[in-house]
């Protein structure tokens, strides 16, 4: 490579300049670092042969010219402020890429940032999802919350029954840390008696403490289905008891029942009968701007509990992603709001 072009690692204030980085912490942004660069371009020279197509790139200063099917178009200081903080290679129909003088252009790995973003959008799922509003009043036997609540309604009756057999007590003192953030999940939680706060790691390595969790409240049932670790550790706020329930009988007997899978010959049935179908696709974004099917609607797993009350409840909802752990994560919350959901089979 010759002396204009060469790599540089991007600095953290660069990389936060741009928006699919403003909400990373520092210790996410120093991963993204390590599958990015910065490329120095001499007039005629394009990003996607000098760094490779499986990168996003990144405006930085000179000029670009993108060439698509049916329109060309630069990039420069004088573009949209607000394109100017997004990817410029996301859409699928671009031909090429080219300097029309010399530029820099940040790159980063496709596939790295979309894990890890992934991963922060499954987490702020897990915040929003670990309280459970049953109505019922405070001290009210937690068996009789959990059948309170939507998702029970959905479990057949025969499943509760072994449900409940299977549950095993477990007496837990104050200040005791019942599950850790990353760790790996392995059973489902009820509080029968006492109280816990729900906390996550802090962009400076601090807990941050996000709710409090009461009797009758349930967790980790996330890690169990998107078959992730732990997005947020639990910690006694007293002493207290937990029902516990391992994770081959939560899969079995309520995970099973919830989450169906359908093909899209279904949707074409449904739709045939005139019933409506909205297809949602959990994915951050930048994933759906940069690939997705016509006909679906893009609501991040992470912002799908705040949509959840302006969705109409006589329709089919079905989560098509190509993403199992988000997927199934998605379709779980909405059948647990109430509503009819599946997930569609990649």
């Amino acid at each position: 490579m010759n002396k204009v072009e060469r790599f540089y690692t991007p600095e953290l204030d660069l990389l936060e300049k741009y928006e699919d980085f403003s909400s990373l912490s520092v210790s996410d942004l120093n991963n993204i670092r390590r599958s990015a660069g910065v490329v120095n371009l001499k007039k005629g020279r394009s990003p996607l042969k000098t760094a490779g197509r499986n990168n996003l790139f990144y405006f930085i200063s000179g000029e670009l010219e993108v060439r698509l099917d049916n329109q060309t178009y630069l990039i420069n200081s004088q573009s949209d402020e607000k394109s100017l903080r997004k990817a410029f290679n996301e859409r699928s129909d671009i031909l090429s890429i080219s300097a029309t003088r010399h530029s820099s252009v940040l790159f980063v790995e496709k596939s790295a940032l979309y894990d890890l973003l992934a991963f922060e959008n499954m987490g702020d799922y897990v915040v929003d999802d670990l309280t459970v509003d049953s109505g019922e009043a405070e001290g009210t036997d937690w068996m009789q919350s959990m059948l309170a609540t939507k998702l029970f309604r959905k479990i057949p009756p025969q499943n509760i029954q072994k449900l409940f057999s299977s549950f095993r007590p477990q007496k837990i003192a104050k200040g005791i840390r019942v599950v850790s953030e990353g760790e790996k999940g392995d059973q489902f939680y009820v509080i029968k008696r006492g109280a816990a706060t729900v906390s996550r790691t802090g962009a400076m390595g601090q807990d941050v403490e996000m709710v409090t969790l009461k009797e009758g409240d349930y967790f980790g049932e996330e890690a169990l289905v998107g078959e992730t670790t732990r997005n947020a550790s639990i910690t006694m706020l007293s002493d207290g008891e937990l029902m516990c329930l391992n994770k081959e009988t939560f899969q079995q007997l309520l995970q099973a029942p919830v989450l169906k899978n359908i093909t899209k010959l279904n949707i074409d049935k449904w739709s045939s009968e005139n019933q409506r179908v909205v297809v949602i696709d959990v994915r951050l974004p930048i994933e759906f701007r940069h690939d997705h099917k016509e006909g679906r609607i893009n609501i991040p797993l992470s912002d799908l509990r705040n949509k959840i009350p302006a969705l109409h409840e006589g329709a089919r909802y079905v989560i098509a992603c190509d993403d199992g752990p988000r997927s199934r994560l998605g379709a779980y919350l909405l059948n647990e709001a109430g509503l009819e959901a599946y997930i569609l089979a990649s």
